[in-house]
């Protein structure tokens, strides 16, 4: 009894399963990440309006880097004071930054219009992040996708990447 499948055919048919479960989980992790980009889009930012306070207390503790690559970080609280319409108000912000904030410094901060004691420092928007998800996750996809139909449509391809798969497989310790 003879066999007329070629080690070629089985790394074609190791090639192809592969990359269809590796296709399928990105393709559910991309979906995710498309729902917390489109809630990070569509959800209503109540810190609406921006204007610039004095930091009127400064508490920063220093957090060592993890290694030689990473920037210093610290850890802060800060008082901060600004005007809305004429009214003072003073807020607490607690954020880990690589920036040392110190006391007297001016600082562009967001608050919210119908709380104006509610503020936060101004920086990249919950929206431009949910819409620089939205894109990377799109173009993870389609990448995943092109692989995928060339996998599946041309059987040299696919016996190289399951004989890549395997020796991989086969390495690992």
């Amino acid at each position: 009894m003879s066999s007329n499948f070629s080690m070629s055919q089985g790394f074609s048919v190791f090639g192809k399963l592969t990359t269809y479960f590796g296709t399928f989980i990105v393709t559910i992790v991309c979906y995710i990440f498309f729902y917390l980009g489109y809630k990070a889009v569509t959800t209503v930012d109540v810190h609406s309006q921006k204007t610039t306070g004095t930091i009127t207390e400064a508490d920063c503790n220093y957090v060592a880097p993890i290694d030689s690559r990473s920037s210093p970080m610290y850890n802060c609280s800060l008082k901060v004071a600004y005007n809305v319409n004429g009214t003072q108000y003073n807020g607490i912000i607690n954020i880990s930054s690589s920036t040392n904030y110190v006391k007297n410094a001016a600082i562009s901060i967001k608050y919210d219009p119908s709380n104006p004691s509610d503020v936060l420092i101004d920086g990249i928007s919950s929206k431009t992040i949910g819409w620089i998800t939205i894109v990377i996750s799109a173009i993870i996809l389609i990448m995943t996708w092109i692989w995928t139909y060339f996998v599946a449509t041309d059987s040299s391809f696919s016996s190289f990447v399951g004989g890549v798969n395997a020796v991989s497989l086969l390495t690992r310790h």
